[in-house]
């Protein structure tokens, strides 16, 4: 089987298409004087009518007569068709998802903060770990930091370290997560959640560029990229006091925003290939329709745990609307939340919050009256 990559083009417009190479192909009249692309192990080469030749490396752009080339893998799919990919999972032929391929790409060896937006199961951290595993640091550690299931009186231990006797407990010196990941990547995930005095410590290592170990003793240089993350639309975050703006613009000075799963339906056949391991035309063709209409609350992250229960429900036998359906039933989205209306679904709708999130944190109180009052 030859080699394939899928180049993504994106012109002076900022209009995204892909290109699909199979071994050796003639190029569109809008490449000249580029007339020829050729497959190779490491990426994609041009070449013009004078045998002059340009390569792009896999996962790595180029700027050609005002536009920007990303090569990409190919990544089989249904029908022999191929999308674009950056890890078993990262995967996708949608325009949004071309489009997050390709900011990533891009960002992978700079060493500015990057903060990913989207909704809960949209996969923020397979790009956190894609920008790290693609770029110089892949070698170096990626240590991830969830801020909402940190307790808060331990957090500051766990990203800045602690000296001996800083505290009951502390019984010995201990890094924390920005020195684990010295020369590595930092991954914020749920920033949000982080309590307002660490985020203004945050802003301060930002701006200073160095941590200390509670405890005291000396500072040492932060030599780990910053990666964020949260499912919290920023305008909301910042209007309900979640978010210092300062932060937010530190952290931010790179944006990739993840599309939730109903917006790239066009990536469910490929998604679902990945997921089960066959080719999705094993399912019959009114469960692959309801694959694509269903709305997908829990995004990715759910559509795998769909498919993990409908291979449970079939037992063999060839997956059906009626699987698809139970499966879907047995899940938390289906099952947990109560139905809303009226000024509760304003509420959710304007808080950002996928309706699950919503109601868990309603529950744990960590959503108040005078919050919902602003919304």
């Amino acid at each position: 089987m030859g080699i394939n990559r899928i180049l993504v083009v994106q012109d002076h417009d900022f209009q995204i298409y892909s290109l699909l190479i199979k071994g050796q192909t003639g190029l569109p009249d809008a490449f000249l004087p580029w007339v020829m692309a050729l497959c190779t192990e490491n990426g994609v080469r041009f070449v013009d009518g004078t045998g002059k030749y340009l390569d792009i490396p896999m996962y790595s752009s180029v700027h050609i007569d005002g536009r920007t080339i990303t090569c990409l893998n190919a990544v089989s799919g249904p029908a022999g068709n191929f999308a674009a990919g950056l890890g078993p999972d990262l995967i996708g032929i949608s325009g949004k998802m071309l489009t997050v391929m390709t900011q990533v790409v891009m960002a992978v060896n700079l060493d500015e903060p990057v903060i990913i937006l989207g909704e809960s199961g949209t996969g923020k951290e397979l790009v956190a770990q894609a920008l790290h595993s693609l770029s110089h640091r892949k070698t170096r550690p990626f240590v991830a930091v969830n801020m909402a299931a940190i307790p808060k009186d331990l957090v500051e231990s766990e990203l800045f370290g602690h000296r001996k006797g800083a505290f009951t407990g502390a019984i010995e010196n201990r890094p924390g997560a920005f020195e684990m990941a010295a020369n590595g990547s930092i991954f914020l995930d749920e920033l949000a959640e982080a309590p307002m005095p660490l985020q203004a410590k945050l802003l301060r290592i930002l701006e200073s560029g160095h941590i200390r170990r509670l405890g005291g003793g000396p500072e040492s240089q932060v030599k780990a990229r910053i990666i964020s993350a949260t499912n919290i639309d920023p305008a909301i975050a910042l209007k309900t006091g979640r978010l210092r703006l300062d932060l937010l613009e530190r952290l931010g000075c790179l944006v990739i925003r993840m599309p939730p799963l109903r917006e790239r339906t066009q990536d469910i056949p490929y998604l679902f290939e990945q997921f089960w391991g066959a080719p999705s035309s094993l399912m019959d063709k009114e469960a692959l329709d309801l694959l694509k209409t269903y709305k997908w609350p829990g995004n990715v992250r759910e559509l795998r745990n769909v498919i993990g229960r409908v291979r449970w429900l079939c037992a063999g036998a060839q997956p059906t609307k009626a699987h698809l359906e139970q499966a879907i039933k047995l899940g938390w989205h289906s099952q947990t939340v109560p139905p809303f209306k009226g000024a509760r679904r304003r509420q959710i709708e304007a808080s950002g919050l996928p309706r699950s999130t919503f109601y868990y944190r309603l529950q744990k109180g960590l959503i108040t009256s005078e919050s919902l009052s602003g919304l």
